[in-house]
């Protein structure tokens, strides 16, 4: 190996070594910067934001209740009546 190609590989390593700390340390920096400004906008935008649920009319709750204590009791129980549960499910529903 000559002289001259000694130096074209020093050169060419510190090229490298100069773009990967530009990378690290200030490219990577900033688009961070970008990311957690975007981020801290959509979090600000969305603490603004008011959820407001409609009431339910308690004839509706009341049906989900009784449909839950029926699943409920399908998981709880030990004998196997899964057919009569899913049509009281269904009678229940209509």
């Amino acid at each position: 190996m000559n002289e001259d190609t000694g130096i074209v590989f020093m050169f060419l390593f510190w090229a490298m070594l100069a773009i990967a700390l530009y990378q690290r340390f200030w490219t990577i920096r900033r688009l961070r910067r970008k990311l957690d400004q975007h981020v801290e906008g959509a979090l600000s935008a969305a603490r603004d934001v008011r959820i407001e649920t409609p009431a339910a009319p308690t004839g509706d709750i009341r049906r989900l209740e009784e449909r839950l204590q029926v699943l409920e009791r399908i998981t709880v129980e030990k004998e196997n009546v899964l057919a009569r549960e899913i049509e009281d499910l269904r009678s229940a529903r209509a």
